[in-house]
């Protein structure tokens, strides 16, 4: 809120300057109509400013044609002010809550994605594991299988050998 105070006292008084060209602000009208009557300005009337402002804020947001303007002069200005503050800072607050739910549940959704990615990851390590275990299993059979035959060709020629031996020696 300072620093709204600060730019619109800062484009005052460059636009009441002789000879200086003018400053436009979007929110320099609305701060006017606040703060620009003179030092001597009744709290009354700046409530009513303020609320009168938040007011049509408000109801333009909601899609309500803003009211006209009354002046209000009585101390219950004051608590118009105040409640409609209060009312702001509720939605703002009811904002930021669901801004902050939504958060969570995008960082919910991103983990339990990243647990499925994990989860497919290891599966997918468990089936390569799987794998290779049969592949060495296909491996030490065929070696098993070429040493049989290895060992049945050797004794064959041997028995074929003590065959010869004995029908020479006959």
């Amino acid at each position: 809120m300072g620093g709204l105070v600060r730019q619109y006292d800062r484009i005052k008084q460059k636009n009441n300057q002789t000879g200086a060209a003018r400053t436009d602000w979007k929110w320099y009208e609305q701060l006017d109509e606040i703060l620009g009557t003179c030092e001597t300005t009744s709290p009354g009337f700046i409530s009513d400013g303020l609320t009168a402002n938040i007011e049509s804020i408000t109801q333009k947001e909601q899609g309500i044609e803003p009211k006209s303007k009354k002046s209000k002069t009585s101390t219950g200005s004051i608590s118009d002010a105040i409640l409609t503050m209060s009312l702001v800072r509720e939605r703002m607050w009811e904002k930021k809550y669901e801004i902050q739910e939504k958060e969570l549940e995008f960082k919910k959704q991103k983990a339990e994605q990243d647990l499925t990615i994990e989860k497919d990851k290891l599966e997918i390590e468990k089936l390569k594991t799987h794998a290779e275990l049969e592949k060495i299993k296909i491996q030490l059979e065929h070696e098993r299988q070429l040493k049989e035959m290895e060992y049945k060709y050797k004794s064959n020629n041997n028995h074929v050998s003590l065959i010869k031996v004995h029908y020479y020696i006959e």
